[in-house]
């Protein structure tokens, strides 16, 4: 399995900058968590990574191969699917205890 590699990864909607200079790199069998408000760019960012849209500026790789309209990074993506999908989940779950979290101190007042 490869790492998955953002380079200075930005999208931009017409003329709405929603990520810009995204550096990161993910490691197979490690588990991320990502979290951020509502309209920080999350969903887009994970979009991103798998390919579901392109990105405006920068670049994002499997391994050493640019995953955007390319079929062997895209196959090789069904285990970081698998991983980006932990992502997902871990995000939600973080959610969920911090909001357990707000509502427990806002009822202890």
């Amino acid at each position: 399995m490869e790492n998955l590699i953002c380079k200075n990864a930005g999208k931009s909607y017409k003329e709405k900058t929603v990520l810009k200079n995204v550096n990161l790199e993910l490691e197979p069998g490690k588990i991320y968590g990502l979290i951020g408000r509502n309209g920080a760019g999350k969903t887009t960012l994970l979009s991103l990574m798998s390919a579901q849209n392109p990105v405006s500026e920068g670049e994002i790789f499997l391994g050493n191969e640019p995953v955007w309209e390319n079929e062997k990074a895209l196959t090789g993506m069904g285990t970081a699917g698998i991983w980006l999908c932990m992502i997902v989940f871990a995000l939600l779950a973080a959610v969920a205890i911090w909001r357990i979290g707000c509502r427990q101190q806002v009822t202890q007042f």
